[in-house]
Protein backbone atom coordinates (compact mmCIF):
# COMPACT_ATOMS: atom_id res chain seq x y z
CA UNK A 1 0.00 0.00 0.00
CA UNK A 2 0.99 3.26 -0.55
CA UNK A 3 1.69 6.00 1.55
CA UNK A 4 0.99 9.57 0.07
CA UNK A 5 1.95 12.53 2.42
CA UNK A 6 -0.61 15.38 2.88
CA UNK A 7 0.56 19.34 2.20
CA UNK A 8 -2.23 21.30 3.27
CA UNK A 9 -2.13 24.90 2.10
CA UNK A 10 -3.29 27.90 3.77
CA UNK A 11 -2.36 31.88 2.42
CA UNK A 12 0.96 30.30 0.99
CA UNK A 13 1.68 28.49 3.64
CA UNK A 14 1.70 24.70 5.08
CA UNK A 15 -1.02 24.72 7.61
CA UNK A 16 -1.88 21.75 10.92
CA UNK A 17 -5.29 20.36 9.53
CA UNK A 18 -7.30 19.59 12.43
CA UNK A 19 -10.66 18.29 12.69
CA UNK A 20 -11.90 20.31 9.08
CA UNK A 21 -12.00 23.85 11.24
CA UNK A 22 -10.39 25.42 8.28
CA UNK A 23 -10.85 28.73 9.85
CA UNK A 24 -8.59 27.88 13.01
CA UNK A 25 -5.44 26.15 11.09
CA UNK A 26 -2.14 27.04 12.45
CA UNK A 27 0.91 26.95 10.35
CA UNK A 28 2.52 23.55 11.11
CA UNK A 29 5.59 22.93 13.24
CA UNK A 30 6.65 19.48 11.62
CA UNK A 31 9.76 17.14 13.26
CA UNK A 32 10.52 16.37 9.50
CA UNK A 33 11.31 20.05 8.04
CA UNK A 34 11.68 23.39 8.84
CA UNK A 35 8.94 27.11 7.92
CA UNK A 36 5.87 26.22 6.61
CA UNK A 37 6.73 26.80 2.69
CA UNK A 38 5.02 24.20 0.55
CA UNK A 39 7.80 24.37 -1.82
CA UNK A 40 10.14 23.08 0.96
CA UNK A 41 7.37 20.11 2.07
CA UNK A 42 7.42 18.97 -1.49
CA UNK A 43 10.89 19.07 -2.24
CA UNK A 44 11.13 17.45 0.86
CA UNK A 45 8.82 14.40 0.31
CA UNK A 46 10.38 13.74 -2.76
CA UNK A 47 14.02 13.39 -1.02
CA UNK A 48 12.40 11.20 1.76
CA UNK A 49 11.05 9.16 -1.91
CA UNK A 50 7.48 9.60 -1.68
CA UNK A 51 6.58 9.28 -5.43
CA UNK A 52 2.62 10.99 -5.24
CA UNK A 53 1.71 13.72 -2.82
CA UNK A 54 -1.50 15.42 -1.89
CA UNK A 55 -1.85 18.88 -1.90
CA UNK A 56 -5.10 20.68 -0.34
CA UNK A 57 -4.92 23.96 -1.36
CA UNK A 58 -7.41 25.25 0.78
CA UNK A 59 -7.69 28.99 -0.14
CA UNK A 60 -9.21 27.57 -3.58
CA UNK A 61 -11.45 25.21 -1.65
CA UNK A 62 -13.11 27.71 0.35
CA UNK A 63 -13.42 30.29 -2.41
CA UNK A 64 -12.47 29.13 -5.52
CA UNK A 65 -9.35 31.25 -5.63
CA UNK A 66 -6.05 28.45 -5.72
CA UNK A 67 -2.63 29.86 -4.89
CA UNK A 68 -1.78 29.87 -8.46
CA UNK A 69 1.94 30.43 -7.91
CA UNK A 70 2.79 28.09 -5.78
CA UNK A 71 1.22 25.16 -8.44
CA UNK A 72 3.53 26.83 -11.44
CA UNK A 73 6.44 26.54 -8.55
CA UNK A 74 5.60 22.99 -7.91
CA UNK A 75 5.02 22.48 -11.61
CA UNK A 76 8.80 22.46 -11.85
CA UNK A 77 9.55 19.69 -9.62
CA UNK A 78 9.54 16.03 -10.60
CA UNK A 79 6.18 15.44 -8.69
CA UNK A 80 2.90 13.34 -9.05
CA UNK A 81 0.55 15.37 -7.55
CA UNK A 82 -2.96 15.03 -6.35
CA UNK A 83 -4.49 18.33 -6.74
CA UNK A 84 -7.82 19.62 -4.66
CA UNK A 85 -8.24 23.63 -5.58
CA UNK A 86 -12.04 23.20 -4.78
CA UNK A 87 -13.13 22.48 -8.30
CA UNK A 88 -17.21 23.60 -8.37
CA UNK A 89 -18.28 22.70 -12.06
CA UNK A 90 -16.62 21.86 -15.72
CA UNK A 91 -16.46 26.22 -16.15
CA UNK A 92 -14.23 26.33 -12.99
CA UNK A 93 -12.06 23.77 -13.69
CA UNK A 94 -11.64 24.98 -17.47
CA UNK A 95 -10.30 28.36 -15.72
CA UNK A 96 -8.31 26.33 -13.08
CA UNK A 97 -6.50 24.59 -16.27
CA UNK A 98 -6.10 28.18 -18.10
CA UNK A 99 -4.63 29.43 -14.48
CA UNK A 100 -1.98 26.46 -14.56
CA UNK A 101 -1.31 25.77 -18.23
CA UNK A 102 0.05 23.55 -19.37
CA UNK A 103 -1.63 20.79 -16.86
CA UNK A 104 1.18 18.37 -15.81
CA UNK A 105 0.58 14.50 -17.35
CA UNK A 106 1.73 13.47 -13.65
CA UNK A 107 -1.13 14.99 -11.60
CA UNK A 108 -4.25 14.50 -10.91
CA UNK A 109 -7.16 16.87 -10.21
CA UNK A 110 -9.59 15.88 -7.33
CA UNK A 111 -13.08 17.08 -7.69
CA UNK A 112 -14.28 16.56 -4.68
CA UNK A 113 -18.27 15.97 -3.00
CA UNK A 114 -17.95 19.10 -0.64
CA UNK A 115 -17.46 21.55 -3.51
CA UNK A 116 -19.08 20.27 -6.85
CA UNK A 117 -22.21 21.71 -7.84
CA UNK A 118 -23.79 19.65 -9.89
CA UNK A 119 -23.07 15.52 -10.18
CA UNK A 120 -24.20 15.87 -13.22
CA UNK A 121 -20.34 17.78 -14.68
CA UNK A 122 -18.93 14.80 -13.93
CA UNK A 123 -18.80 12.92 -17.24
CA UNK A 124 -18.42 16.80 -19.19
CA UNK A 125 -15.20 16.60 -16.50
CA UNK A 126 -13.29 13.30 -17.53
CA UNK A 127 -14.26 14.42 -20.94
CA UNK A 128 -11.11 16.91 -20.85
CA UNK A 129 -8.61 14.18 -20.21
CA UNK A 130 -6.76 14.73 -17.64
CA UNK A 131 -6.55 12.16 -14.84
CA UNK A 132 -9.28 12.79 -12.74
CA UNK A 133 -9.66 11.54 -8.92
CA UNK A 134 -13.06 11.50 -6.91
CA UNK A 135 -12.97 12.26 -3.10
CA UNK A 136 -16.50 11.61 -1.34
CA UNK A 137 -16.17 13.44 1.59
CA UNK A 138 -17.24 13.03 5.04
CA UNK A 139 -18.14 14.44 8.23
CA UNK A 140 -18.23 12.76 11.44
CA UNK A 141 -19.45 9.74 8.44
CA UNK A 142 -21.96 12.18 7.12
CA UNK A 143 -21.51 12.75 3.31
CA UNK A 144 -20.38 16.38 2.23
CA UNK A 145 -22.20 16.83 -0.97
CA UNK A 146 -22.76 20.51 -2.04
CA UNK A 147 -26.31 19.55 -3.36
CA UNK A 148 -27.60 17.77 -0.81
CA UNK A 149 -27.05 13.91 -1.90
CA UNK A 150 -26.72 11.97 1.06
CA UNK A 151 -26.77 8.36 -0.75
CA UNK A 152 -23.22 7.54 -0.98
CA UNK A 153 -24.18 4.18 -2.86
CA UNK A 154 -25.86 6.40 -5.41
CA UNK A 155 -23.10 9.22 -5.53
CA UNK A 156 -20.29 6.06 -6.19
CA UNK A 157 -22.66 4.85 -9.22
CA UNK A 158 -22.36 8.24 -10.35
CA UNK A 159 -18.69 8.41 -10.63
CA UNK A 160 -18.03 4.57 -11.72
CA UNK A 161 -20.84 5.71 -14.61
CA UNK A 162 -17.99 8.81 -14.97
CA UNK A 163 -15.39 6.21 -15.87
CA UNK A 164 -13.42 7.54 -13.02
CA UNK A 165 -11.18 4.75 -11.73
CA UNK A 166 -9.94 6.23 -8.78
CA UNK A 167 -11.75 7.55 -5.38
CA UNK A 168 -10.63 9.23 -1.86
CA UNK A 169 -12.71 8.58 1.37
CA UNK A 170 -12.08 11.44 3.66
CA UNK A 171 -13.43 11.92 7.10
CA UNK A 172 -12.37 15.90 7.79
CA UNK A 173 -13.74 15.38 11.12
CA UNK A 174 -10.65 12.79 11.96
CA UNK A 175 -8.06 14.93 9.89
CA UNK A 176 -5.15 15.65 12.12
CA UNK A 177 -7.09 14.09 15.38
CA UNK A 178 -4.90 10.20 15.49
CA UNK A 179 -8.36 8.82 16.51
CA UNK A 180 -7.71 5.96 14.37
CA UNK A 181 -8.64 4.34 10.68
CA UNK A 182 -12.46 5.76 10.88
CA UNK A 183 -13.44 5.15 7.49
CA UNK A 184 -12.64 1.44 6.44
CA UNK A 185 -15.55 0.28 7.24
CA UNK A 186 -16.54 2.39 4.37
CA UNK A 187 -13.91 1.45 2.20
CA UNK A 188 -14.32 -2.40 2.97
CA UNK A 189 -17.49 -2.01 1.70
CA UNK A 190 -16.69 0.27 -1.50
CA UNK A 191 -14.03 -3.04 -2.29
CA UNK A 192 -16.16 -5.46 -1.83
CA UNK A 193 -18.61 -4.32 -4.93
CA UNK A 194 -15.86 -2.23 -6.88
CA UNK A 195 -12.74 -4.66 -7.21
CA UNK A 196 -10.75 -2.92 -9.94
CA UNK A 197 -11.85 0.76 -7.73
CA UNK A 198 -8.42 2.54 -6.62
CA UNK A 199 -9.41 3.49 -3.09
CA UNK A 200 -7.15 6.11 -1.00
CA UNK A 201 -8.17 6.76 2.54
CA UNK A 202 -7.04 9.64 5.26
CA UNK A 203 -8.41 10.72 8.19
CA UNK A 204 -6.80 9.98 11.65
CA UNK A 205 -4.37 7.71 11.12
CA UNK A 206 -1.96 7.07 13.46
CA UNK A 207 1.17 5.11 12.67
CA UNK A 208 2.23 1.98 11.44
CA UNK A 209 -0.38 -0.36 12.93
CA UNK A 210 -3.04 1.69 10.99
CA UNK A 211 -0.98 1.35 7.51
CA UNK A 212 -1.43 -2.74 8.23
CA UNK A 213 -4.86 -2.59 9.07
CA UNK A 214 -5.41 -0.79 5.79
CA UNK A 215 -3.79 -2.46 3.66
CA UNK A 216 -4.98 -5.65 4.85
CA UNK A 217 -8.71 -4.58 3.82
CA UNK A 218 -7.21 -3.80 0.13
CA UNK A 219 -6.74 -0.30 0.41
CA UNK A 220 -4.72 1.03 -2.17
CA UNK A 221 -3.23 3.88 -0.80
CA UNK A 222 -3.37 6.06 2.45
CA UNK A 223 -3.26 10.09 2.89
CA UNK A 224 -0.97 10.56 5.83
CA UNK A 225 0.27 14.37 7.55
CA UNK A 226 0.45 14.47 11.24
CA UNK A 227 1.60 10.93 11.88
CA UNK A 228 4.68 11.97 9.24
CA UNK A 229 5.11 15.16 10.63
CA UNK A 230 5.29 13.32 14.41
CA UNK A 231 7.55 10.80 12.71
CA UNK A 232 5.25 7.80 14.17
CA UNK A 233 5.69 6.78 10.24
CA UNK A 234 8.96 5.95 10.45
Amino acid sequence: MQIIPVIDIKAGSVVHAIAGQRERYQPIESQLFHGTDPRDFADGFLRLGYSRIYVADLDGIANGQPNVAILHDLKRMPINLLVDVGIRSTYHLHQVLNQVHPWPDSWTMIVASETLEQLSDLKEIVKLGIPICFSIDLHHGELKLVNGCSDIENLLKQVIEADIKEVIILDTAAVGTKTGTVTIDLCKQIRKCNVNLSILTGGGIRGVPDLQLLENSGIDAALVATALHNKAIP
